[in-house]
C-alpha cells in the first residue's frame, strides 16, 4: 500500500510539474505559438472549413434528433392523456345511463380479485387508500373539524355519561398505565408543574384548554379580526413607540414563528396569488428591519448613558482635584499648570 501511494504521489507530482512547464512555455513563447498557429490556419484553411462544416452538421443533426425525439414523446404523452380522458368519459357516460349495472360489474371484478388472491388484494387496497387520504389529507381534515364541532354538545354529554357509567374501569386503566412507566408519569407531572409555577411567576393565568362550539369558534375569529383590523391613533401609536424595548429573545421567537407560518401559507395558496403574498412579505420584512433599527437604535443609548454614569462615578472617586464646573479651559494653555501635577483621576 504505501508503494502503490508513493508512486501516487510521483505520478501526481509529475502531472503537476508538466503543467507547470507547458503553462510557463506559453507564456515566455506566446508570440511563437501565435505565429505558428496563424500560419497553420493559412495554409490548411480548406481543411478548417470542412472540419467546422462537418461538426456544425453533426450537432445540428444531434439537436434535430433529440427535438424530434421530445417531440414524439409529447405527442404520446397527449395521446395517452386524450385516450385516459375519453376513457374517464365513456365510464361517466355509462354511469349515467345505468349506475346500477355498473356499480355490479365494479363489485364483481372487486369479488374476482379478492377470490383470486386475498393478500394481494387486500395490500393494494390499503396502499389505493392511504395514497388516497394523503392526496386529500387537507379535505378530510376539514370535514372532520366541521362534524367535530357541529356535534360538540351532543358529543361532550355523551362523553360525561361514558364516564359516569364506566368510572372504575377509567381509574383501572389510569392505574395500569401508572404502573407501566411510572417514571415516565412522575416526570410529566412535574413538567406540568413547573410549567404553571412559570407561569405564575409571569403573571399569566393557568393554562386550561376546553372545547368550543361551532358558534364560540366564529365568534372568537370574528373578535380577533376586528382587533386586528382596527386603526389606532397616532398618539397611542407613540406612547407605544416609547415604551421599553423588546427583549432580544422574544423578537427572535417571533420570527421564527412568523417563518414558519409564512412557509406553511406559502405552499396552501395557488400559484397566481403567490406574487402578492410575496410584495405584502417584503413590505413587512422592511417594516419589521426599521423597528429592529430603532430598537437597537434606543438600546445603544441607554447602555452609553449607563456606560457613562459609571465613569464619572469612577473619576469622582479618583479624583484629588475638584472638578472645574463652569469654566472653560483655553485650548492653547498647558495641559497642566505650574506647581500643580498631573491628576490621577480619569480625564473627564
Amino acid at each position: 500500500m504505501a508503494d502503490d501511494e508513493s508512486s501516487d504521489e510521483r505520478r501526481r507530482r509529475r502531472a503537476e510539474e508538466v503543467r507547470a512547464y507547458k503553462a510557463e512555455y506559453r507564456r515566455t513563447h506566446a508570440e511563437e505559438i501565435a505565429a505558428y498557429r496563424a500560419k497553420y490556419r493559412a495554409e490548411h484553411r480548406e481543411q478548417i472549413a470542412a472540419q467546422q462544416h462537418d461538426y456544425n452538421a453533426r450537432v445540428q443533426a444531434e439537436r434535430n434528433a433529440a427535438r424530434a425525439q421530445r417531440e414524439a414523446e409529447e405527442k404520446r404523452e397527449a395521446a395517452r392523456l386524450e385516450r385516459a380522458e375519453a376513457r374517464r368519459q365513456k365510464s361517466r357516460a355509462e354511469y349515467a345511463n345505468d349506475p346500477q349495472r355498473v356499480l355490479d360489474r365494479q363489485r364483481a371484478y372487486r369479488a374476482k380479485r379478492r377470490e383470486a388472491d386475498p393478500e394481494r388484494y387486500r395490500a393494494v387496497k390499503r396502499e389505493a387508500l392511504k395514497r388516497w387520504r394523503d392526496n386529500h389529507r387537507e379535505e378530510q381534515n376539514a370535514k372532520d373539524r366541521k362534524r367535530y364541532r357541529a356535534n360538540a354538545v351532543e358529543r361532550t354529554a355523551r362523553m360525561r355519561a361514558y364516564y359516569a357509567e364506566n368510572a372504575a374501569t377509567i381509574l383501572k386503566r389510569k392505574h395500569e398505565k401508572w404502573a407501566e412507566d411510572p417514571e415516565g408519569s412522575r416526570e410529566q407531572q412535574r413538567r406540568y408543574r413547573a410549567r404553571e409555577a412559570q407561569r405564575r411567576r409571569d403573571g399569566l393565568p393557568s393554562r386550561r384548554l376546553h372545547r368550543t362550539t361551532a358558534d364560540e369558534a366564529l365568534a372568537n375569529k370574528q373578535a380577533a379580526d376586528e382587533f386586528f383590523q382596527r386603526e389606532l391613533p397616532a398618539s397611542q401609536i407613540e406612547r407605544m413607540s416609547a415604551g421599553p424595548p423588546t427583549p432580544p429573545e422574544l423578537l427572535d421567537a417571533w420570527e421564527r414563528d412568523c417563518a414558519r407560518a409564512r412557509a406553511r401559507s406559502y405552499y396552501t395558496i395557488p400559484p397566481r396569488d403567490r406574487a402578492n403574498r410575496l410584495s405584502d412579505r417584503l413590505a413587512a420584512d422592511r417594516i419589521r428591519d426599521r423597528l429592529r433599527r430603532r430598537l437597537d437604535a434606543e438600546r445603544d443609548r441607554v447602555e452609553n448613558e449607563r456606560l457613562d454614569e459609571i465613569g464619572r462615578q469612577v473619576n469622582d472617586r479618583l479624583r484629588q482635584f475638584p472638578r472645574l464646573s463652569g469654566t472653560v479651559r483655553d485650548p492653547a494653555a498647558p495641559l497642566h499648570l505650574d506647581g500643580q501635577g498631573p491628576s490621577t483621576g480619569l480625564s473627564r
